[in-house]
């Protein structure tokens, strides 16, 4: 079964000054998830140390680089979220999408992903087209949307930013957002 993703909350996200889509592969958890919803999920990951538990490897780098657009603003400049964790509420901003709508693990196998991009591509860009965001952040998952974007998106005027994931270990989380938000907010 799916769990339920897209704009986290209608009405912040309505407010924001940017509105700002990340579309992910799937979500992390070993166990049934069928009844989860991530819009629920991300307006109560905020805790009084930040974030979540187990959720501030791929959600550390959203609330940062979110902030870094929203308030225009690049690393040095945000607040760690474990220090104000209030930052946090950047997340009620934004809309999220994963395109693997069931459970994964923590390392993707891309001919699933890839299965579940061509089972779901319907789905995904009538999310797209009903968010109606200004920025979509790809987080590792470009490659798959690249050749179906100017078929199947309404919106010209969206900004696409392909960027790994937001867990990564390739670069440092200062260059991650710094390069996301810079190529945002030009």
């Amino acid at each position: 079964m799916a769990f339920k993703d897209g704009v986290v909350n209608f009405e912040f996200y309505n407010k924001s000054t940017v509105r700002i889509l990340w579309i992910l592969k799937e979500v992390n958890h070993d166990g049934d998830i069928s009844d989860w919803d991530m819009t629920k999920i991300l307006q109560e990951i905020k805790t009084k140390n930040g974030i979540e538990s187990g959720w501030e490897k791929t959600f550390g780098p959203i609330v940062h680089t979110t902030y870094g657009i929203l308030n225009q603003k690049i690393w040095d400049e945000i607040p760690y979220y474990y220090d104000k964790p209030e930052i946090v509420d950047v997340l009620k901003e934004i809309a999220y999408i994963n395109v693997k709508k069931t459970a994964g693990d923590s390392s993707t196998h891309f001919t699933t992903l890839e299965r579940a991009y061509v089972e779901n591509k319907k789905l995904l860009f009538e999310q797209i087209n009903d968010i109606n965001p200004s920025i979509i952040i790809y987080g590792g998952t470009y490659y798959l949307f690249k050749n179906d974007i100017d078929e199947n998106v309404k919106n010209k005027s969206i900004k696409h930013i392909d960027a790994y994931h937001p867990a990564q270990r390739q670069i440092t989380h200062e260059n991650y957002c710094n390069q996301i938000i810079e190529e945002a907010i030009r």
